[in-house]
């Protein structure tokens, strides 16, 4: 699945201004367009980069450690 990062902007709520929130979409199986996270009355529907890795059970993978594994996951969405 490819994705694609149709906005960046700092989030509001980081007083600091040093996380930046994304819009990414994918397209389905009828090649719409869809966003990929899910917001709701509190949240809008954004995902922020990390800099740790996951493997697709959630466990957590530290720097260097090897795994059969091989999607990680470096997004967090909401």
């Amino acid at each position: 699945m490819s994705f694609e990062i149709r906005d960046a902007e700092v989030d509001p709520k980081d007083p600091e201004q040093e996380t930046y929130l994304y819009t990414v979409f994918y397209r389905d199986n009828n090649q719409t367009l869809q966003n990929l996270c899910r917001g709701d009355a509190n949240y809008a529907p954004k995902a922020i980069a990390l800099q740790e890795s996951w493997d697709n059970t959630g466990a957590y993978l530290s720097a260097g450690e090897e795994t059969s594994n091989l999607q990680l996951h470096q997004w967090s969405f909401s």
